[in-house]
């Protein structure tokens, strides 16, 4: 799917007047470029297909996110680059060809640039643009151009640029921005936290200072972060166990939006510790520890559940319309801190910050074995409301097999008497 740019305002383009050139009136008044002559479009490269192909808008709610990590590019199968494509329209073709003709420019200039929303990467008269914004085909240089400019898109019917880092996209937050592809490549850098990016196109048919146009950019999200999460976690204690409860913010209704793919809860005990073996509970989610752990950022203090470590892990994939969990085989009597987070269905988990964590301890006095809920630790709920999915634990597999063990060593003993 294309990304289409917005309507524009009119067109910098400088008249080149009615010199005698040989070149006919036609080309000494060329019309200018709009915004709608360009559509772009972002690729990844499929490895099975062998062959870069087109990121949807959707899909970039995740690719981004698990690319972010891999600051030494992979140039074995580019899991951590992307391309930008640019289409220029049948009417583009002309323009330009006409334009570099009627302005006695050979080839003129087309560059790209990333940067924030601090400035216009396109506007000349910024005289800070050089720290903001960084030039995707050479970082170390502000200036570099696509080779063979704007005559490029005469030929082609789609230009695409080569392999970028994505981890340069987060460079090109910070100031100064990268000055060297080593510099993109910090992990450091890739540790940047930021919502979206921008991509700038420089289009200039002439030997002016301008671009043709100073509004051919389009924005691209970098971080794929569920916008929204639970609310309102409550912990009651039960026997061995615990019920976490949660909702929603007002107007969410997670079980309606497709995008949404469930809740997974987490948990420690005490401050900090591990509850369940690793491996207990499988991740519906991904993270760039887990995508690519030997050059994911390494943050500067651990958060809740350290950082969402899938070892904390208290519960496997629950539905979008739960809103309740029992957690069993717990300890009575030590406090437990669990949080719940939302998923979606490109693998990404909204976060959980330490004063979300509801701190509650297990006990025997509770007003049943099961806080409440009948045979199976499932809770039903009232009308509209959904059951309560039992939880489990590495230490329910242990006494089932402790009460297969006793049966077998009370049957030897009782064989052995005859």
């Amino acid at each position: 799917m294309f990304i289409t740019l917005a309507s524009p305002p009119a067109s910098a383009q400088l008249d080149a007047g009615a010199i005698d050139t040989g070149i006919s009136d036609s080309a000494a008044t060329a019309p200018a470029l709009s915004a709608t002559d360009f559509v772009f479009s972002i690729e990844r490269y499929d490895a099975l297909a062998g062959m870069w192909v087109k990121l949807s808008p959707t899909e970039q709610a995740f690719f981004f996110d698990r690319a972010r990590c891999e600051c030494a590019e992979d140039t074995s199968n580019f899991t951590g680059s992307i391309k930008i494509a640019i289409e220029p329209s049948a009417a583009a073709v002309q323009k330009i060809q006409s334009l570099l003709a009627a302005n006695l420019v050979a080839s003129g200039s087309a560059r790209l640039y990333a940067g924030g929303n601090a400035v216009n990467c396109l506007d000349t008269s910024s005289t800070v643009a050089p720290s903001y914004c960084l030039n995707l085909l050479d970082p170390s240089s502000y200036t570099a151009s696509i080779p063979g400019g704007m005559a490029a898109f005469q030929a082609q019917r789609v230009w695409e640029s080569p392999p970028i880092p994505v981890a340069w996209l987060f460079g090109a937050a910070q100031t100064p921005v990268c000055s060297s592809p080593q510099s993109c490549n910090q992990t450091s850098t890739c540790g940047t936290t930021m919502a979206a990016q921008t991509i700038y196109f420089w289009a200039q048919t002439s030997q002016a200072a301008m671009p043709d146009r100073s509004d051919l950019a389009f924005p691209i999200n970098v971080v794929g972060q569920v916008p929204y999460r639970p609310v309102d976690v409550t912990v009651e204690a039960a026997n061995e166990g615990l019920i976490v409860q949660w909702g929603w913010p007002t107007g969410i209704i997670p079980a309606a939006n497709p995008s949404f793919l469930g809740v997974q809860l987490f948990c420690q005990r005490g401050q900090g510790d591990q509850v369940f073996p690793s491996g207990t509970f499988s991740a519906a989610f991904t993270s760039s520890a887990v995508t690519c752990p030997a050059v994911a950022p390494t943050p500067a203090s651990p958060l809740a559940f350290a950082n969402l470590d899938q070892s904390y892990l208290c519960s496997g994939l629950l539905p979008a319309t739960a809103t309740s969990y029992r957690i069993n085989a717990l300890q009575n009597g030590i406090y437990y801190g669990v949080g719940v987070a939302a998923v979606d269905k490109y693998g990404n988990l909204s976060p959980i910050a330490p004063t979300d964590i509801v701190y509650q301890a297990p006990s025997a006095s509770a007003a049943s074995p099961d806080g409440g809920a009948g045979d199976g630790g499932v809770r039903e709920g009232g009308s509209g409301g959904c059951a309560l999915a039992s939880g489990h634990g590495p230490r329910q597999g242990w006494t089932g097999l402790g009460l297969l063990l006793l049966g077998a060593l009370l049957l030897g003993r009782t064989r052995s008497r005859r």
